[in-house]
């Protein structure tokens, strides 16, 4: 996600430059019972970013995540020289309880940022509540330099591996979910897989482990079926799967939420599943027939583009930020 948008600053004519501080993660959790020793790490940890930050001619700083940033980090670069702003997006939900989506420290940062992007608008109001008075809704996009097609014509010409699989980490609700689906596939002899960290022996999948970068886009290529299962915190919002599905020309299996079926119309630019019974049907139903199928992918890539779901487009929203923080 960093260097997506790295690249689409820098597309749309932006000098960028990536900071970053090294914090182990093993130390953070250890010292996280001592909070006085826990800050003076991440104290010290931020000079060198700050050394940095100093020297550097630019105007903004836009943080991704922040999971380790002190309030005071963010007060003194925006003390530095004249005009410099610190923005946030946090592609979580900065409120979870959940240690891979938040901490104190995320939850601290809130009401210093001068202005806070998030991707799911019923997180909005608690981000103004908690102090932060310029919150805009980002949604996630598509990093086309990356996620493509295998071809011009992906999907009716290219062989696939797979009839249906599912990328992601395991929780409750998604092996919950994925253990009903191959109970009702059980007697259906196409080949199915399960691509992520942690997945066990799930009756009918393929456990094929963890994908990312190149494999992970492979993954995709490899699936006539690309399913979409949401968290618990994208529940009736969408997630980046939502744009890459499509964005890599395959064809997508989501979900449904109002939300995802605003970007992608239903049964025309992406399918949608609403019960664990109408996955099944749908899958069994496109897994033979190539020509809906490849038509519905095409013109899923076709709206990644023509609507802009890419992050390029979302510097935009972040510029427009800009201006009404500058403006106030």
């Amino acid at each position: 996600l960093v260097f997506s948008y790295m690249r689409a600053f820098k597309q749309v004519g932006y000098k960028c430059e990536l900071f970053e501080f090294k914090v182990s993660s093993r130390l953070y959790r250890i010292l996280s019972n001592i909070p006085i020793l826990k800050h003076s790490y991440l104290q010290s940890a931020q000079r060198e970013l700050l050394d940095r930050v100093k020297k550097w001619d630019g105007n903004l700083v836009f943080v991704i995540k922040g999971y380790y940033l002190l309030p005071q980090t963010i007060a003194q670069i925006q003390k530095m020289g004249t005009g410099k702003y610190v923005f946030c997006f946090h592609p979580d939900d900065p409120f979870s309880s959940l240690s891979s989506a938040s901490n104190p420290e995320v939850r601290s940062c809130i009401k210093h940022f001068d202005a806070y992007f998030i991707w799911n608008k019923k997180l909005i109001k608690p981000i103004e509540d908690e102090g932060c008075k310029h919150t805009f809704y980002l949604p996630f996009a598509a990093d086309t330099e990356i996620i493509k097609p295998m071809s011009t014509d992906p999907v009716a010409s290219i062989k696939k591996e797979y009839a249906v699989s599912f990328i992601g980490t395991p929780d409750k609700d998604r092996m919950k979910f994925m253990g009903e689906l191959s109970g009702m596939l059980k007697d259906w002899k196409a080949r199915k897989a399960v691509f992520g960290p942690g997945w066990g022996k799930l009756e009918g999948f393929e456990s094929r482990g963890q994908v990312n970068g190149r494999t992970y886009l492979e993954a995709m290529h490899a699936s006539k079926i690309n399913l979409n299962l949401l968290r618990d915190q994208n529940k009736n919002s969408h997630n980046m799967r939502t744009f890459e599905i499509p964005a890599s020309g395959e064809f997508m299996l989501h979900e449904y939420s109002e939300e995802a079926a605003g970007f992608f119309e239903e049964g025309v630019e992406a399918e949608f599943f609403r019960s664990t019974e109408e996955c099944a049907e749908k899958i069994k139903f496109y897994s033979g027939s190539d020509d809906k199928r490849g038509k519905i992918a095409r013109a899923g890539y076709d709206r990644i583009l023509s609507a802009g779901y890419l992050y390029s487009h979302n510097v935009k929203t972040v510029e427009e930020g800009m201006r009404k923080v500058i403006t106030v």
